[in-house]
């Protein structure tokens, strides 16, 4: 996040928040490739084309089996003790607020 920001007026770099994707994963596909200079194709978002990346059969990588939700979005929150997360905010707050996340 540090060095993006300091690329913050950068006409290369195009920005899109996580969570943005999970709950609208067509939309800002579409606008992520016309910024590369492609046109975006629905086999893009379809779990039987991708899945049968070699990175689907990595280890973490499961859910490529599947298709984009939201259902993962805040998930780290649950998975977090309430120590780490403390830790976490203290060390990535400034950022986090800096691109409008709570901290």
């Amino acid at each position: 996040v540090r060095a993006r920001l300091k690329h913050q007026e950068s006409t290369r770099i195009f920005d899109v928040r996580y969570e943005d994707l999970c709950v609208a994963p067509e939309r800002h596909l579409r606008r992520m490739m016309a910024f590369v200079g492609y046109d975006m194709i629905p086999e893009q978002l379809a779990p039987d084309r991708y899945s049968v990346t070699a990175y689907a059969q990595r280890p973490g990588h499961a859910r490529l089996k599947h298709r984009i939700t939201g259902d993962t979005v805040g998930e780290w929150r649950m998975k977090l003790t309430a120590a780490e997360t403390r830790r976490f905010t203290e060390i990535a707050g400034p950022e986090l607020r800096s691109q409008d996340y709570e901290a």
